[in-house]
């Protein structure tokens, strides 16, 4: 699983100062006026409630924040895969290279 997006993604994001680092990278980041506090992006507001309320009530405290990141990724998506998930894991290790533990925690 890659961490890193392809620069010609398509972002769309209200208008929210913290998103002003993502223009130097993302060329197509659109930026669109929104004064419904995040109301005109109902999915991503789900999604990152979805996410803290997750992180909260299972894991209660977090070191390295990236493999829960990834954990919940996988765990978002598998919800639009079709193939069950013993067969994805089987797929996944015949697929991929094994993963370390020092690559892991970073």
């Amino acid at each position: 699983m890659s961490s890193v997006l392809d620069k010609q993604v398509k972002i769309k994001t209200d208008k929210w100062s913290g998103y002003n680092p993502l223009k130097k990278n993302f060329v197509t980041l659109v930026q669109v006026e929104s004064d419904n506090k995040g109301g005109d992006f109902p999915e991503l507001r789900r999604t990152i409630r979805n996410f803290k309320g997750w992180l909260i009530g299972i894991h209660h405290q977090v070191k390295h924040l990236q493999p829960y990141i990834y954990e919940y990724y996988y765990r978002f998506n598998r919800n639009y895969i079709k193939v069950g998930i013993f067969e994805n894991l089987l797929l996944r290790m015949v697929i991929y290279l094994p993963v370390t533990y020092k690559r892991l925690i970073y």
